[in-house]
């Protein structure tokens, strides 16, 4: 098993191109005034890993079974549960200016079959309906997704892409759009095409989850100060 040593060598490996320079602070217009604040951040997680072989359909019920936090709940219920909540956020505290995070709902639901429309639009309905609301109240500069990427809902292939294009349609092309994935992701272009950068976990059994949070933070980081990756799909 690699050593915590190891885990270092690889995140900065890794992302070595992506290290920050400089001090992540968004200036805002109020009024004839300016002022300078820090970014405003949303987190998101979502996942199933859906089996479609396996007849009985996910329901509402079943992600609400494993716990649904929503806002800041999400940092406090949600947090030791999977680990990239754990790892976006130690990776902030190595930026400049650590942003302010903005929950947005939490679930994940075990790998039975595929997710009902209903299913599929109520969670559409929380997680949209939650991004809407952050930047209704304060405006959003980033968001980071924490998904699996092998989800399917009755009649829908892609429902990640779906939520992205969605995301997107929300938040305008100028806001960081990050989202992280299982190693067995289904990856499709819609995925690529939605958000500014993917990230997948390296290793399988995954034991760099945590990691791969904080790989996303360094991406985000990035982002807000202008990088500009290419996506080829």
């Amino acid at each position: 098993v690699p050593t915590a040593a190891v885990h270092c060598r690889r995140l900065a490996a890794t992302t070595a191109h992506l290290q920050p320079t400089g001090r992540v602070v968004k200036t805002v217009a109020a009024g004839a005034a300016s002022v300078r604040r820090p970014a405003r951040i949303a987190i998101a997680k979502l996942q199933q890993e859906t089996n479609d072989l396996n007849p009985i359909p996910t329901t509402r019920a079943d992600f609400e079974a494993g716990g649904f936090y929503r806002g800041e709940e999400l940092f406090v219920k949600g947090k030791g549960l999977e680990g990239s909540v754990e790892g976006f956020l130690a990776g902030i505290d190595t930026w400049e200016t650590r942003p302010q995070m903005v929950g947005i709902a939490h679930t994940a639901a075990w790998a039975i079959g595929r997710l009902t429309k209903d299913c599929w639009g109520w969670l559409l309905d929380e997680y949209l309906g939650g991004i809407a609301a952050a930047v209704a109240q304060g405006g959003l500069d980033g968001i980071y997704l924490i998904l699996h990427g092998a989800m399917v809902v009755d009649g829908l292939d892609d429902p990640e892409g779906e939520l992205l294009r969605k995301v997107r349609d929300i938040v305008g092309s100028d806001t960081p759009v990050v989202a992280s994935y299982d190693i067995h992701l289904h990856l499709t272009s819609e995925m690529c095409q939605c958000a500014d950068a993917t990230v997948i976990f390296h290793t399988s059994p995954h034991i760099d989850i945590f990691e791969t949070g904080e790989r996303s933070a360094i991406v985000m980081d990035a982002l807000l100060q202008g990088a500009a990756p290419a996506t080829a799909f």
